[in-house]
């Protein structure tokens, strides 16, 4: 697992460059993975601490019009929380590959 560290303006610009929610959550990966296409799968979540969540989910519903909807996603697919990360700091899990299986 690798940990990067972001700023709230970079988070901010990552959300700001999206159109809705979904596409905003999926920005978020290609920052991380910068081979985001080739990956087929996240062996497990990205996670962040409880603070820092809630910032995003918060910041990525004022995108949506249907706030039940945007929950659900996050509740879904969102980040984990894990608090002994430090705000704006996130956990990235291993991947496989495409044709890696």
């Amino acid at each position: 697992m690798k940990t990067v560290q972001l700023t709230k303006k970079q988070v901010d610009i990552i959300i700001d460059g999206s159109n809705n929610p979904v596409t905003g959550f999926f920005d978020f990966h290609r920052f991380f993975y910068e081979n985001w296409e080739d990956i087929k799968k996240l062996n497990g979540f990205i996670k962040c601490n409880e603070c820092t969540n809630d910032y995003i989910l918060s910041r990525l519903q004022d995108k949506g019009t249907d706030l039940v909807e945007v929950g659900m996603f996050w509740v879904q697919y969102g980040f984990s929380s894990e608090e002994y990360l430090s705000d704006w700091e996130f956990e990235l899990p291993d991947y496989t590959l495409k044709g890696d299986d």
